[in-house]
């Protein structure tokens, strides 16, 4: 495993140990996952899945049904055009 990965898993842990006794706490840690490295990368969601014993299809259902995180690494500026009339 690469070094950065592992470093991601460390933080990861890190993040997650507050929360391991409370329900609720899976927004605010991929906020903070996502916050720290600017998309949630699947080795991060896997270690959220691991430590809080939630499955994977969950955290991935809950990260793609909100907006504000993402999945993949994006760009320094981000366009969003309004389609709307």
């Amino acid at each position: 495993m690469a070094q950065v990965e592992l470093e991601r898993i460390q933080k990861t842990r890190d993040m997650v140990a507050p929360w391991k006794n409370h329900k609720g706490g899976l927004i605010p840690i991929l906020q903070e996952a996502q916050k720290e490295f600017g998309y949630l990368p699947p080795e991060v969601m896997e270690t959220i899945s691991r430590e809080l014993k939630i499955p994977k299809a969950e955290i991935y259902g809950v990260a793609t049904f909100y907006a504000q995180f993402h999945l993949k690494p994006r760009g320094r500026h981000v366009i969003r055009v309004c389609r709307g009339t």
